[in-house]
């Protein structure tokens, strides 16, 4: 009888063990891609709304400076001030519109209305850094704009009357004390009742600092809320009652410290007595100094003023202005040639690690100038805004443009004399180069009443008449086809 000793030889599993040492290597690569994807793409995102977050900044407090009449410089300055300082950009680019013109050139083109920012950032990466990419780069655009307010957020139960496209042209000097008080129907005094309720305590209530207008009704039933071309319910009476006086008496404090209270501005009124309507056609910022209602006084000044709300380009001019955010006029392009980059960025940067995204560091609400209404803001973008402009390189570099237009600039002041005598006033005032033609205001109560067009004329010299026991006061501005030039001095006639 045969025995085999032979037996099946064990596999060879030394050659299975390679195949798996071979699939791990490639699955780590892939897992470290991926990494890479995940870490540094997280550390991106949250850069790029840090960047998103300093150019929302930058933008508003560039155009806010534009509307207070800043100049290039300033303008500049809050740019930097809020996208590099306060939110941490490597650098920016920031454009007026309309016009295009780089910001820092030295000039703001005419008819400026909006400043497009685009913050630009790089940081270190961690995992791409070992296929050849060590550092990422960001950027994010924004674009702020200013006019008219059409509907502020708060607004208090007082108004006054101009029918003119700006305050100036209804005779109010920005920075001068006037009396408030004044209504469009016999009886009413300027006082507003929201809801329709004018009695003393409604008016009290809506004085208030903290006050939002929830129940506005509308006479003509025209608007929802309180906003530019609606009608508002005046309430007839001096309202002289210690709530309406505790409540001046709180915002005459607030004024010492230079913030206004908003009022409403109208042009025309309809009725009297308690059956007064006034028809707004914009806002105005104004600081109460002091007051006395059995007297029939507020005083107080227009001051310009920034603040939150819609814009309306109809709207008078008054000095408060509303800014905000909106999408850069279509076909805007940003010039290659500026750019601002951050006092401490001149080495590699550090690591910033993912984490929670910031809030940004918003300016002030609100900004408080005693200059001239600013020559630069007549204009505007004429169509809805409905693209971002396409930016095909990152500037690296600061340079001054080679392009810089002229701004259409207002007519200087001028000086302002005149003389008595018996009942004839005679004025005369100083030519002012390139005006077309001057405006002359009168006051009938003197330096501290209310000032009114008395005439337009082309020459330097105009005439009135003024009766006995009388003080008639008077000022002069030039015009010309920018617009119209600042006030002059007021000259007091006392018959």
């Amino acid at each position: 009888m045969f025995i085999s000793n032979s037996s099946r030889l064990p596999p060879n599993d030394s050659a299975q063990r390679g195949q798996s040492i071979v699939i791990i290597a490639f699955m780590l690569v892939g897992l470290i891609a991926i990494a890479a994807l995940v870490f540094d793409g997280g550390t991106a995102y949250a850069q790029r709304r840090r960047m998103q977050n300093a150019a929302d900044a930058g933008s508003i407090a560039g155009a806010r400076q534009l509307a207070l009449g800043g100049s290039d410089s300033q303008v500049n300055s809050k740019i930097q001030e809020y996208t590099v300082t306060r939110n941490s950009a490597n650098s920016y680019v920031a454009t007026y519109y309309p016009g295009g013109q780089a910001v820092g050139g030295g000039l703001i083109p005419s008819g400026a209305r909006g400043i497009l920012v685009t913050a630009q950032s790089t940081f270190n990466t961690y995992f791409a850094n070992l296929i050849g990419n060590p550092i990422g780069s960001v950027s994010a655009d924004a674009y702020a704009n200013f006019g008219g307010l059409d509907a502020p957020t708060q607004v208090q139960p007082l108004t006054r009357k101009c029918d003119e496209p700006s305050l100036a042209e209804c005779g109010f000097v920005i920075g001068t004390q006037y009396d408030l008080w004044e209504g469009g129907g016999s009886g009413n005094f300027g006082w507003l009742g929201w809801n329709g309720d004018t009695d003393a305590g409604n008016i009290e209530d809506e004085l208030r600092q903290d006050y939002s207008i929830t129940d506005y009704d509308d006479p003509h039933d025209i608007c929802a809320s309180v906003a530019a071309n609606c009608w508002i319910q005046g309430a007839s009476g001096v309202n002289n009652s210690s709530g309406i006086n505790d409540q001046l008496a709180l915002w005459a404090n607030v004024g010492a410290t230079g913030t206004p209270m908003i009022i409403t501005i109208f042009d025309t009124s309809e009725g009297s007595g308690a059956n007064t309507n006034y028809h707004i056609v914009g806002f105005a910022a104004f600081v109460l100094t002091s007051y006395d209602l059995s007297g029939k006084h507020i005083y107080g000044s227009f001051v310009q003023w920034t603040t939150s709300g819609s814009i309306c380009d109809s709207c008078p001019v008054t000095g408060l202005w509303g800014v905000h955010l909106s999408s850069p006029p279509a076909g805007t392009s940003t010039p290659a040639a500026t750019s601002t980059s951050a006092p401490t960025s001149t080495s590699t940067p550090t690591n910033t690690p993912a984490g929670p995204t910031s809030t940004p560091t918003l300016v002030p609400t609100s900004t408080r100038t005693l200059t001239p209404i600013p020559t630069n803001t007549p204009g505007g973008p004429t169509s809805t805004p409905t693209s971002t402009p396409t930016r095909t390189s990152t500037p690296t570099s600061t340079s001054t443009p080679t392009i810089t237009p002229t701004p259409c600039a207002t007519p200087s002041t001028t000086t302002m004399s005149g003389s008595r005598n018996g009942q004839n006033v005679s004025l005369s005032w100083a030519s002012v180069s390139g005006a077309t033609n001057y405006k002359v205001y009168r006051s009938t109560t003197g330096p501290g009443g209310s000032f009114s067009l008395l005439d337009t004329v082309f020459g330097t010299t105009d005439n009135d008449t003024i009766p006995s026991n009388s003080t008639y006061s008077y000022y002069v501005t030039a015009i010309d086809s920018c617009g119209t030039g600042a006030a002059s001095n007021v000259v007091t006639i006392t018959r």
